[in-house]
């Protein structure tokens, strides 16, 4: 299997952490909190950019079980510590005495009943982890089901249209509703993540001081909104609610897009931030103090 093969059927397992996390209501910044590391690095153990430290190991296996409440759940448990722990970041197996100690008595048996060479139920267990996830499934529609992110009741104060993207952010999608302009470049911990279409005819909002804009939507369970921001702006001429967001890699992470000419590229710098399930409100693109106005180009808006 050629490497970047390799790395598409990693991402596509891996995409189980951050469907089990939201799915407990969990941000980023929480898990952060409890591996005492940047909410970055949760992104990109989520992503696949790092894997964790060995000496993690007894740290997610408290994480698995008691923050993502897997521990009445032996079957999930182990299809996931087998297909992501185990096959991924090549932490050792759990042992069968390991299995009793974290799990009921019942459920310890019910491990200790496969046979003592367990690849063949290991592989088993990847299989199924890998084909009910590229479904959208988690065992079934009960209550582990995770629900797909929602984008809806997208409005701004202008009345410019704003529409989430039919498919997932890639190479070539389009960047907005009003501008025939597409993303040539776009970070890996980004692809695949659902994002809204903007008007690029809203980029001189703020920048007169009897501005007022609003762009409103809700999402329909916790995730991290970002905000790809034009590069070009200085720091003073940033709007007050970008303060609450956090740049990606001091900058270094950022999304590229051109028009099919492919005459120019505009960068924009990537700032996150945790929102629960519910009203999202962002502001204007930019203050007064912006002196080429022109020369500035509309936020995106990405949601993973």
């Amino acid at each position: 299997m050629d490497a970047s093969k390799k790395r598409k059927n990693q991402q596509q397992v891996l995409a189980i952490l951050s469907e089990l996390r939201r799915k407990k209501g969990l941000a980023q910044a929480e898990v952060a909190q409890f591996f005492d590391v940047r909410r970055e690095t949760v992104s990109e153990w989520e992503n696949g950019r790092t894997y964790p430290q060995p000496e993690k190991r007894d740290s997610f296996i408290r994480y698995f079980l008691d923050m993502l409440d897997l521990k009445d759940q032996p079957n999930l448990f182990a299809e996931v510590w087998e297909t992501v722990a185990v096959d991924i970041w090549e932490y050792r197996p759990l042992s069968k005495s390991e299995h009793k100690k974290l799990f009921s008595i019942e459920a310890a048996e019910s491990v200790k009943s496969q046979p003592e060479n367990s690849s063949y139920f290991w592989l088993g267990a990847a299989a199924v982890a890998i084909i009910l996830l590229a479904g959208g499934w988690l065992l079934g529609r009960d209550d582990n089901t995770i629900d797909p992110l929602g984008i809806f009741d997208i409005t701004s104060n202008t009345g410019n249209s704003y529409q989430p993207a039919d498919t997932p952010l890639q190479l070539n999608s389009t960047v907005y509703t009003d501008r025939n302009f597409f993303f040539v470049e776009v970070p890996e911990s980004l692809e695949g993540a659902s994002y809204i279409i903007t008007a690029n005819g809203d980029k001189r909002q703020g920048s007169k001081e009897e501005d007022i804009f609003e762009l409103k939507f809700n999402i329909s369970r916790a995730a991290a909104v970002c905000i790809g921001y034009d590069r070009r702006f200085e720091v003073d001429e940033r709007p007050n609610w970008l303060d609450a967001f956090m740049i990606q890699d001091g900058g270094a992470t950022a999304l590229k897009f051109s028009p099919p000419s492919g005459d120019f590229t505009t960068t924009l710098h990537i700032y996150c931030r945790d929102y629960p399930a519910g009203e999202v409100i962002l502001g204007p693109n930019m203050t007064p103090e912006v002196e080429d106005v022109d020369n500035k180009t509309m936020y995106a808006v990405i949601i993973q």
